[in-house]
């Protein structure tokens, strides 16, 4: 237990705190016209700050204000999880879009991208209508992301003006939600701990382009390979809530209901209740 009078300095600090309030400095700082490196700080800053208001850890703020060695210890333990968390989340960003047709949550070829520009992502959607038999969604949810901008309007200039797109939170269908967690849980936790650790034993340098061009062509391939096997379980597995149905049947179902407009070719049905379209509480 250290005394009351000293005081900490920065080198004391846990290293991925100080790995933090670096990146903090360099968004107040940092004079860029790079807006994709910037933009890359900022998801850094504001996933920390984000996760760390959902703690709400009472007498946080009284800890960092004393001089309590051991209480320092066990708040630093938090921001590792912190930390960990905020790894997948940014480490974790690639492209991996999903389809979701009515409250069904169907696979795609959910290939990552190497980014996440609208380009990029409104290929990859492409890709998966072509592999659907060139069968367009009728709706789509999508979160403000930027990243989406291309794929809304392909949208609406395939299926008009008529909320063919819903912005809002992906919280509002949990299938999506969960799909991601099992995503991360059965594919991406892998490379995610094998990057991570390559980063962490200085052989892999995040910041340098060769080290990325690497990278994405070692690992590219493989991660496309893992998520195309996982593509072929998931769709044909059973959902107990649904009856033992699979996802793929309740989305051939939803395609050929008779409540579906697509099934009488009527492109402009304006549903009262187009806010909740495709949301799925469960």
């Amino acid at each position: 237990m250290e005394s009351e009078n000293e005081t900490f300095n920065l080198e004391d600090l846990p290293t991925f705190l100080i790995y933090v309030l670096d990146k903090v400095e360099l968004v107040c700082r940092e004079q860029t016209t790079d807006l994709s490196k910037l933009e890359s700080h900022l998801i850094v800053v504001d996933k920390v700050v984000g996760l760390l208001r959902e703690l709400s850890l009472p007498g946080v703020y009284a800890i960092l204000k004393t001089n309590d060695l051991e209480h320092l210890k066990t708040l630093s333990d938090v921001f590792t999880d912190i930390l960990s968390a905020m790894q997948q989340l940014v480490s974790t960003l690639s492209v991996t879009p999903a389809t979701v047709a009515e409250n069904v949550c169907v696979t795609d070829r959910r290939n990552p991208g190497s980014n996440n520009l609208a380009e990029t992502v409104l290929t990859l959607f492409l890709e998966a209508i072509d592999n659907d038999s060139g069968l367009w969604p009728s709706r789509i949810r999508v979160d403000r992301g930027v990243e989406n901008v291309l794929v809304c309007e392909a949208m609406v200039m395939a299926r008009e003006g008529r909320d063919s797109f819903i912005p809002g939170p992906s919280t509002h269908n949990q299938r999506i939600e969960r799909l991601r967690r099992d995503v991360y849980r059965c594919v991406c936790h892998m490379y995610y701990y094998v990057f991570y650790g390559m980063e962490m034993s200085g052989i892999l340098n995040p910041e340098d382009s060769m080290h990325l061009f690497a990278l994405h062509l070692v690992y590219l391939l493989r991660i496309n390979h893992a998520l195309d096997e996982y593509k072929e379980a998931f769709d044909p597995h059973a959902v107990r809530t649904e009856n033992n149905w699979t996802p793929y049947q309740m989305w051939l179902n939803g395609m050929m209901h008779e409540r579906n407009p697509l099934v009488h070719s009527q492109l402009h049905d304006n549903p009262d209740d187009v806010e909740y379209y495709g949301y799925d509480p469960q």
